[in-house]
């Protein structure tokens, strides 16, 4: 089964081709996801965690994910929880938590279910988690996980 991990950073998964635009990451290839340099449906599995949010064109990369992943693929994908407490609290205050760290987007659940969509994908589940992916309230979860597959 090929695995693509986009944005791999330093932390790899095992047994997956990693890219990254950091050149001191562990990835296989420096590629953009906005161009991914693979034929079409060469992937069963995509991770995509903690990346759309830094996208120039989130769109653009999606369609590619779409591109190159099987019809009956499925794609992993996590981004910031905006309606985490702490960040609430922050907004409030005048202050934009999700446009730090160069965050360029945000979504909230009902906005990244229309955009996802709008991509050629279909909602398989969704879970609040912690940065290791364990189950938490939507308050207190640091990220939102989704499964997709392709809308054929």
């Amino acid at each position: 089964m090929k695995v693509l991990d986009i944005g791999c950073g330093k932390r790899k998964r095992e047994g997956a081709i990693g890219i990254d635009i950091d050149p001191d990451s562990d990835a296989d290839f420096i590629m953009d996801a906005h161009n991914l340099r693979f034929p079409d449906k060469t992937f069963k599995v995509v991770h995509f965690h903690q990346c759309a949010e830094h996208c120039d064109h989130p769109l653009m990369v999606m369609l590619e994910i779409h591109r190159v992943l099987e019809d009956d693929g499925v794609l992993w994908m996590s981004i910031p929880n905006i309606r985490k407490l702490m960040r609430l609290f922050f907004y409030f205050r005048g202050k934009r938590i999700h446009q730090t760290r160069g965050h360029i987007y945000a979504w909230d659940e009902d906005t990244l279910r229309q955009f996802v969509s709008h991509c050629g994908f279909k909602w398989l589940g969704s879970w609040f988690v912690d940065d290791n992916h364990k189950p938490r309230s939507r308050l207190f979860a640091n990220r939102y996980l989704v499964k997709l597959g392709k809308q054929l």
